[in-house]
This record gives structure tokens, sequence and C-alpha cells, in this order.
């Protein structure tokens, strides 16, 4: 049963780095998961001495997890398999609104009810008043609602 039991593990692990080097997580992965655990199982039950050989294997997956993960920070794909970066507030979440009040302009997108209007040459992220407006059709900015610019249609 022992030999069983490593067989198991042995095909898991190849599954696990066949699926590591395919996108997503498909057949590969579940079927190394799959096997690691009745790998597992085999071993606690059928083999003298199991719940130490599990141990045993759980800490070479993780070794071999740290040192999969050691390596490829290395790597140019890098970025492929990690995100580096950071989130962080938009630009544009940092403009004073106050300055387009009052003014007109036109929708440059359809706003349904969010888009983007120009208004005084600039392209601002605007939210309509509840209905859709068209593109190309001219707005004029109401208000500031919730860090937003509310337009409404002009009606001439």
């Amino acid at each position: 049963m022992f030999s069983i039991s490593i067989a198991l593990m042995i095909v898991g692990m190849i599954f696990l780095f066949a699926e590591s080097i395919t996108p997503g997580f498909g057949v590969f992965g579940a079927s190394g998961i799959v096997l690691l655990v009745v790998s597992a199982v085999l071993t606690l039950f059928y083999v003298r001495y199991g719940f130490i050989m599990v141990c045993c294997e759980i800490g070479v997956l993780g070794v071999g997890v740290w040192l999969f993960i050691r390596r490829m920070k290395s790597k140019k794909n890098y970025g492929q398999l990690f995100l580096n970066e950071t989130l962080n507030e938009d630009a544009a979440s940092k403009i004073d609104l106050s300055v387009y009040l009052g003014k007109t302009g036109a929708a440059k997108t359809s706003l349904r009810p969010a888009g983007v209007a120009e208004i005084d040459g600039a392209s601002v992220e605007v939210v309509s008043d509840g209905a859709y407006i068209p593109e190309n059709t001219p707005v004029y900015a109401k208000e500031i609602v919730a860090g937003k610019l509310v337009v409404v249609r002009v009606t001439v």
C-alpha cells in the first residue's frame, strides 16, 4: 500500500507542476489535488507511522512551493504570476469638480447613467440625473453628489 501511496503522490505533484505551467485551474490542478489527498488518506490509514509520513509530505510540498515561488521571482514572467502593483486613488478622483458646476458641454458617450462628457474642453466622468442621455447631447453640470458630477440634458 505504501508504494501505491507514493506513486499517487508523485503523479499528483507532476499534475500540479503541469498546472503551474498551463494557465487556468483545470483538469491537471483538480486531479493533482485529488491525488495528493487520496495519497495522504491511504498513508494515514494503511501505513505504519502514517501521520508522521503525511506531516513530512506536507513539509516537502511546502518547501517545494516556497522554492518554486522563489525561483519564479527571478524570472521575467514573474509579473504574470504575481501582482506587483498596489491600488492607489485615481488621479481623476483628485480633480476639483466644482470648477465645472453651472457649465454646459456635450456627452462624449451615452450616459446610462454614467459616462464621459466634454465640459470646457476637458473630458470629465459624469453621471446623469437618472435619465438616459444619448451621445453628443448637450448637458448642463447641475451638482456634485458623492464625488461625481451630475449632469442633466439641456433642452433647447
